[in-house]
């Protein structure tokens, strides 16, 4: 095999692995739940923000880390990042790059694809999951949650199944997780009941 053959092979091969995921996985944060035991600033916004987007397999292994011929450049990011997937600790552009160099380099897209996409997939409930789960009549405060309930009303209303993800102490709601394919439709995500204790706390604030 000759060398430009060899490096044309590779070189496709590369590629064709990295397109190779099976759906996207957005994860939405409950910002009180997270500074639980941070330090974080302290523009805590009352609303899920985004984690990530992560391209994902059926099974493991999962993509993370991918090779891209891309440059992570945060002038070239939608402004938008800023109040939709901010930094709840540290700095905002260290979280994009470091999101961007663990999860967006596999998704084939440029930096600006990426964060765009997320933005749009983020948006496409029509609303934010904190307003979702009031009109199920599930609110932030003091009281218990069935994690049911906070499945269903999500599956109610994208009809398909989320993954809802707790604290270490499985006591808190964290995080949300909505799957799509790679036509931006829904699709039911795995199950991940072991995070949560049956019923959980969805706190509104916490001290800063």
């Amino acid at each position: 095999m000759n060398s430009l053959l060899f490096l044309f092979l590779s070189f496709f091969f590369l590629h064709s692995s990295l397109a190779n995921f099976d759906f996207y996985m957005l994860s939405h944060t409950w910002p009180p739940s997270f500074c639980l035991k941070k330090n974080c600033k302290g523009r805590l916004l009352g609303k899920f923000t985004i984690h990530g987007l992560w391209p994902q397999n059926n099974s493991s292994p999962q993509p993370a880390g991918c090779t891209s011929n891309y440059t992570f450049k945060a002038e070239d990011l939608p402004a938008k990042l800023k109040t939709d997937w901010p930094a709840i600790i540290g700095d905002d552009t260290d979280l994009w790059k470091y999101e961007w160099n663990e999860h967006g380099t596999c998704s084939m897209l440029t930096p600006n694809e990426y964060f765009k996409h997320s933005l749009a997939l983020y948006g496409k409930p029509g609303k934010n999951i904190k307003d979702i789960l009031a009109k199920a009549k599930i609110k932030a405060g003091e009281e218990l949650v069935k994690r049911t309930d906070i499945e269903a009303a999500i599956k109610n209303h994208i009809k398909k199944e989320p993954q809802i993800v707790c604290d270490p102490t499985k006591e808190y709601l964290l995080e949300i997780r909505i799957c799509y394919d790679k036509s931006d439709n829904y699709k039911d995500c795995a199950s991940y009941t072991t995070s949560c204790n049956e019923e959980v706390r969805y706190p509104y604030r916490i001290k800063l």
